[in-house]
């Protein structure tokens, strides 16, 4: 509905610039005109880079952006929105996007462009020609509406797309460009300055102030970039000093090997396709790695215990995600791991452990690791059954919607496992203990997975749910 109203929206503004007449202190003629859609189609693709290379998005500049706001301070807003639709039209034909983003493009170009004109004018006393530091206001207002719109537009359709929240979408992925549009704003304002053969006088007075501005924040932004690359390194080795921890603990498993590898991938394709922000993507790098940290808490007798366990035994083995936390507390990440460890094996329907959490109760980042979790080792061998496939796995973790899992987790696993499962195969280590034949078209169940759905009497996820639930 939001993408159906941005191309109504956008279709309106089309109609309004080509019914209504150009201003009539409009300083250019038809000619002229012709030029800038010339220039929009030529060089719509194009950026101008400002800062240093590691800041790509914020240290850019879009030569469209230019060349429409040129247009709207040559020409009016009518002119704007033409131009600002042929733009669109040209980048996203160039970046072969598809239909309906072509669209939206186009719609939302129209839109900004529309009402970034209109603010001018109005702020402008309604005419076009700039009035020394008088137009400054306008111009600042009319830059914002652009930036607004055209991020405001995109971040809440991927919030709605992901299911995430549209404040934190454009805070952690939009907000950094704001100076980008101030900058292509100046870039505008000198080009029509130069065409009417002199700058206006408020940019000569803010030419100063910009480049003072610009030249003490390249320069902070070039050192922060040798601490960046330090931080990154230290990162790295952190990472890689957590995978070895992790492993060592994966290698206690003798029955299945790099469970842990393959849960991250799993929890990372998830987490992305839900649009977690780059610092929830971390922690769930690291949280997938550490999530069964706490079975070095778990003795060896019960953990790899062939036959079915005991009631205390599982109660052991129920231990592990408040063992884990316990372990991980003293260490200071800069990302929210331990609730993630601690609370991986809630249930949505809160019958889970080890505090009975239920829904958003649970941190996202948990119920993300859950889904992953009980699919590995769903399609993983055991000693006591044989792996079930990718498509019997999947159907389970979806009929387990609402009940042990978010559903909008299970919607996001759903888009993306096929593809990730598709590359991503389990290895096993040879056992010492025969693997039970099969029973019909199920696997022989002798023993409790605490990482399967069910977990009230331990059998696992193909029997029925509840706390007294059987095997069948």
């Amino acid at each position: 509905m939001f993408i159906l109203g941005t191309y109504l929206i956008g279709f309106v503004s089309v109609v309004t610039a080509i019914l209504l007449p150009f201003p009539k202190d409009a300083r250019a003629g038809f000619e002229e005109f012709i030029a800038f859609l010339i220039l929009s189609i030529a060089f719509s693709w194009k950026t101008l880079r400002i800062l240093p290379k590691r800041h790509s998005n914020a240290g850019s500049v879009s030569v469209g952006f230019v060349i429409i706001y040129a247009a709207m301070l040559r020409f009016g807003p009518e002119a704007a929105v033409l131009v600002g639709v042929v733009t669109a039209l040209s980048a996203s034909l160039k970046a072969r996007h598809l239909w309906y983003q072509i669209l939206f493009n186009a719609a939302l170009n129209a839109t900004h462009s529309l009402v970034a004109g209109l603010a001018f004018l109005f702020l402008n006393r309604g005419q076009l020609p700039l009035d020394g530091t008088g137009s400054i206001s306008a111009l600042v207002a009319s830059v914002l509406c652009s930036f607004f719109i055209n991020s405001g537009a995109v971040a809440m359709v991927i919030s709605l797309c992901t299911g995430g929240k549209f404040a934190r979408q454009w805070i952690d992925n939009f907000l950094f460009l704001g100076p980008g549009y101030f900058i292509g704003g100046m870039i505008s304002v000198g080009l029509v300055g130069m065409l009417d053969g002199r700058l206006p006088v408020a940019y000569l007075w803010l030419m100063p102030v910009i480049a003072i501005t610009y030249l003490a924040f390249r320069t902070y932004l070039d050192r922060t970039d040798a601490l960046a690359d330090s931080q990154q390194q230290l990162t790295d080795l952190y990472l890689a000093t957590t995978r070895s921890l992790a492993l060592a603990v994966d290698a206690k498993d003798r029955y299945t090997h790099q469970h842990i590898i393959r849960v991250q991938k799993y929890a990372m394709a998830i987490a992305k396709h839900m649009g977690l922000t780059a610092n929830e993507l971390a922690a769930m790098e690291i949280g997938a790695l550490l999530h069964d940290i706490g079975k070095m808490g778990v003795p060896e007798s019960v953990l790899l215990k062939p036959g079915r366990l005991t009631d205390e035994e599982f109660d052991q083995i129920k231990q592990h995600p408040q063992i884990g936390a316990e372990i991980l507390e003293p260490v200071p990440f800069p990302w929210p791991v331990v609730p993630m460890v601690k609370h991986h094996h809630e249930r949505w329907d809160g019958t889970g452990y080890p505090d009975g959490l239920r829904g958003e109760e649970i941190p996202l980042s948990a119920r993300i690791l859950a889904v992953a979790d009980v699919y590995d080792a769903l399609t993983s061998d055991r000693s006591y059954r044989g792996a079930w496939t990718h498509e019997r796995a999947t159907a389970e973790i979806v009929r387990q919607a609402g009940t042990q899992f978010d559903p909008r987790v299970v919607d996001s696993f759903v888009q993306v496992i096929d593809e990730v499962a598709a590359t991503t195969a389990p290895v096993f280590l040879p056992v010492t203990e025969p693997v039970p034949p099969l029973v019909g078209s199920q696997p022989a169940l002798a023993r409790n997975d605490e990482s399967l759905p069910l977990f009230a009497n331990r059998n696992e996820g193909l029997i029925t749910t509840g706390p007294s639930s059987s095997v069948r």
